[in-house]
């Protein structure tokens, strides 16, 4: 029998393994931070690290810059629940499975006091919500996958919940150029957000500089071309900011 093409043999593994966590998801609902525990501090998990105090504090900073938008399915967190501990907690949330795959109006899942999940990726998020959020309002979305799920899987989730957030510069600098050319004041806060305070100050002041309105110009138009941007570095333009003679920069 003639072998698979190699791009062919990896899309029909990415097929499968697609199948096998879409058979594992339970659904997505609104849960309480008391009842979430990260994996690494039930066991050690290969591929976790320890919590960075610098990453939860520039969280906390996106968090009062722009709010932490627990429902956006981009910040949702995958976590562990058992058959019986679901059907336990939909019977006392009063909600159905059907309920749960609402994924952009989630119900609030109500656990029994000592009922724990477990939650494979988002321990920085988290970290910072608890210091965020007010007593009351300490919830997060998560999306929920059947604790059978085997090690691979588990790993598999959370390099995509991983890379679903791994924005670069030039990707945070070409979404915010579209919300201050849209005149959207929300998502252009919402991209400078996600930037240093030092990354921020370069950039208002290179877009303020009048000499370098042709190097904005320039950059403007190679918006559309989405390969040029991974190669952009924010944290370089001080340099252009510090020529002497702005028009040979570019």
């Amino acid at each position: 029998m003639a072998e698979l093409d190699p791009d062919v043999e990896a899309a029909l593994h990415y097929e499968e393994r697609q199948s096998n966590l879409q058979s594992k998801f339970q659904g997505t609902a609104k849960i309480y931070l008391r009842h979430l525990k990260f994996a690494c501090d039930k066991q050690n998990v290969a591929g976790n690290l320890h919590l960075d105090a610098k990453n939860v504090s520039r969280l906390l900073q996106i968090y009062h810059i722009e709010g932490c938008h627990r429902l956006d399915p981009a910040n949702h967190i995958p976590a562990l629940i058992g058959p019986d501990i679901l059907k336990r907690c939909l019977i006392r949330s009063g909600v159905s499975k059907v309920d749960l795959l609402r994924r952009h109006t989630p119900p609030f899942l109500e656990l029994e006091d000592d009922i724990v999940l477990v939650y494979l990726h988002g321990r920085h998020r988290i970290a910072a919500a608890l210091d965020y959020l007010l007593p009351l309002d300490k919830w997060w979305t998560v999306d929920l996958y059947s604790e059978d799920l085997s090690t691979t899987a588990q790993q598999e989730i959370r390099e995509e919940y991983t890379n679903a957030r791994n924005f670069c510069d030039g990707d945070i600098f070409r979404y915010l150029r579209y919300g201050q050319i849209k005149q959207d004041d929300v998502e252009e806060k919402r991209w400078l957000a996600r930037l240093t305070e030092c990354k921020r100050k370069d950039l208002k002041q290179l877009q303020k500089r009048v000499e370098l309105k042709s190097f904005n110009t320039s950059l403007d138009k190679l918006l559309p071309f989405v390969g040029f941007w991974p190669a952009l570095q924010i944290g370089t333009f001080h340099r252009i900011l510090n020529l002497k003679c702005p028009e040979a920069g570019p």
